[in-house]
């Protein structure tokens, strides 16, 4: 159980990040 929760976390967190970066080269074009 704990394991697939650490999974979930780490995959949303490079989704967020991935998302952030994403937006910011568009803003800093």
């Amino acid at each position: 159980m704990r394991t697939i929760v650490a999974i979930v976390f780490a995959l949303c967190g490079h989704l967020w990040l991935a998302f952030w970066l994403l937006l910011w080269k568009v803003i800093d074009r």
